[in-house]
């Protein structure tokens, strides 16, 4: 559970998976694309939750679609209209928007054809940031042992390089 403090009062919120601006959007791989990143938090918790995100495909291959970065929607009545909002994607404008190519069948991928592959992404991809994170860790120890090694003069660069690690930024 996230605690966040906004004027003086104190939330919780429960993590959650959310679609700002794409609530209404369900799976259309024709018609658009989803990735999945982690929700930044605040304080002891980085990580409060998922956000998907739908990106519009500009254009189809026939080995996948190109898709803009920088997709937004609109509404295109007026909110006494009926049908209103009509939310539908800005046009792709090549000056200023960035565009990818996403391949069909690819486990690389960028961006997936459904809102489940991209959570499933996700989840892979936090495999891989735990693998990196464990041989960052080794490589820093290493690095530490080699330093306290060659240079037992500095003493107190691999006491703190230990002690970050451990998740300890006070040290003396």
């Amino acid at each position: 559970m996230n605690m966040f403090k906004i004027d003086g009062m104190t939330f919780e919120m429960e993590p959650s998976i959310t679609k700002w601006g794409v609530e209404d959007l369900e799976d259309s791989p024709e018609n658009h694309r989803w990735r999945a990143t982690w929700a930044p938090g605040n304080g002891d918790d980085p990580i409060c939750g998922i956000v998907l995100t739908a990106y519009p495909v500009i254009k189809r291959t026939r080995c996948g679609v190109w898709i803009n970065c920088d997709g937004s929607r609109q509404s295109t009545k007026q909110p006494w209209e009926e049908g209103a909002p009509a939310l539908e994607w800005v046009p792709f404008n090549e000056q200023w928007m960035k565009k990818r190519f996403v391949n069909d069948g690819s486990g690389q991928a960028w961006a997936k054809p459904t809102q489940e592959d991209a959570l499933l992404s996700l989840a892979i991809r936090l495999c891989r940031w735990a693998q990196n994170a464990h041989w960052n860790m080794r490589r820093v120890q290493a690095a530490a042992d080699v330093l306290e090694k060659l240079r037992p003069d500095w003493p107190s660069y691999p006491e703190a390089a230990r002690s970050h690690l451990r998740g300890d930024f006070n040290y003396a």
